[in-house]
């Protein structure tokens, strides 16, 4: 008698849909998910074995059952409500309470403060101690206190001149190299776009934007912005850190990778941005003709950056 096949899970359904899509297009789906999740979905991917017409028939009809199930009501609403209040109020009118509506039912902590009554700001916060209320957290609540009967015109203009102060505002945007240990192969044209992918997700979960992601087998790119947050050694540290832990669960074969402990990072202006983008994206056409220790030096001597 023949052995009954375990049921597909949520996960394994997940790994089969995007193995069915190709590379690039389950690459541009893994690249909005989690690290767990993605953690998740390749270690079900790595793991697929004798995978039937059967069950790729039924994993995507499953998919489009759920698909037909949904409705667009939902999709697009803050767009309708603008257009909405925009043409009864007007543009001035509207915009103050299209801000509440859309920014109030969606704030956590801090950001629900501005929506908030002033006293009951002061009975929130009068026994708090008083490097708490830091001026990062007076940005929110200056416009709520505005609101308080008896303001004089001289307060006015001193909350208006404290509502100005600097903040911590940053985009300092940097392209980040570095290599696998001792230059090794390790990243095949198999999971070099599920780790371009992982990459991109680790630098948005640590606050960071990633323009791109791109490199050959021994090497990467990142064009990225350095969050608030982390320094540049830390970001670089963290990046490793988590995609040297994924790629080892991923499948017993890389084990024993690593990537090299030094790294260079240089920094970008607005207008070089582009160029650098497409510069990343060519990587694989690139190394064609150059090495990876011939680009490293070419662009160091570019940046005016000293090397032994």
């Amino acid at each position: 008698m023949a052995e009954a096949t375990a049921p597909m899970t949520g996960i394994d359904k997940a790994a089969v849909f995007l193995m069915t899509l190709g590379e690039v297009s389950a690459a541009q789906i893994i690249k909005h998910l989690g690290p767990r999740e993605v953690q998740k979905i390749g270690s079900a991917m790595a793991g697929l074995q004798n995978v039937s017409r059967e069950m790729v028939k039924s994993t995507v009809e499953d998919f489009i059952q759920q698909l037909q199930q949904q409705t667009s009501l939902g999709i697009g609403n803050d767009d309708y409500i603008r257009k909405v209040l925009n043409d009864a109020l007007g543009e001035d009118k509207a915009k103050g309470m299209i801000d509440r509506i859309l920014l109030g039912g969606n704030t956590k902590g801090l950001d629900s403060l501005k929506w908030m009554d002033a006293r009951s700001i002061v009975e929130l916060i009068r026994f708090e101690h008083p490097q708490v209320i830091a001026p990062r957290q007076r940005r929110i609540l200056i416009p709520a206190w505005g609101n308080a009967p008896g303001k004089t015109q001289q307060s006015s203009q001193r909350q208006r001149r404290d509502s100005s102060m600097p903040q911590s505002l940053s985009q300092v945007i940097v392209h980040l190299i570095f290599s696998t240990k001792n230059r090794e192969p390790w990243l095949d044209a198999e999971v070099r776009p599920r780790m371009h992918a992982y990459l991109a997700t680790i630098c948005r979960d640590l606050g960071a934007e990633a323009f791109r992601v791109g490199g050959v087998a021994d090497h990467v790119h990142l064009v990225v912005t350095l969050p608030r947050t982390l320094s540049q050694s830390g970001l670089v540290e963290e990046i490793k850190k988590l995609s040297s832990k994924w790629i080892k669960g991923l499948n017993p074969k890389y084990r024993r990778f690593y990537w090299q402990r030094g790294y260079g990072a240089l920094s970008l202006g607005r207008s070089q941005l582009d160029a650098v983008v497409k510069y990343v994206s060519e990587q694989e056409r690139h190394h064609r003709r150059v090495s990876f220790q011939e680009e490293f030096r070419r662009v160091l001597a570019k940046y005016g950056v000293e090397f032994d």
